[in-house]
């Protein structure tokens, strides 16, 4: 995709867009500590899932959905080619504004902007974005 196209995502794309950054936030910030919690990162990702599941079956049962529609249970961004482009876009525009971005930012907060690790980098180096017009 040349750029981004379409409406908002749904909710549950917006989940799966949403939990890495959650779960990094519950890691490096020590939240675990804090509330003395003995969740894992696992079991975070586990509760998440479940409750997306539950949730999902509901509404199916509640609209009375007897197949499945497509996305409508969590697959993770790396199982939806079309979240690879997307994300792939994102990361080379935000390559591409940083600098300006660093230059007139007035609060410095690691936990406010953008992080792409070299092994994700390394997986979107692979996907291949439309050139569409």
């Amino acid at each position: 995709m040349s750029k981004p196209q379409g409406s908002h995502p749904i909710p549950l794309i917006r989940l799966e867009q949403t939990q890495p950054l959650i779960y990094e936030v519950y890691s490096k910030l020590h939240i675990q500590e804090a509330l003395k919690s003995n969740l894992s990162r696992l079991d975070m990702i586990n509760i998440t899932s479940w409750s997306s599941y539950t949730v999902g079956l509901f509404w199916l049962r509640k609209n009375q959905h007897f197949e499945i529609p497509e996305d409508y249970f969590i697959a993770g961004s790396m199982q939806r080619p079309e979240m690879l482009a997307y994300h792939k876009y994102i990361v080379d525009i935000w390559d591409e504004i940083k600098p300006r971005i660093d230059e007139v930012k007035r609060i410095n907060d690691e936990h406010s902007e953008l992080k792409f690790s070299p092994q994700y980098r390394k997986i979107l180096e692979d996907v291949v974005l439309e050139t569409g017009n």
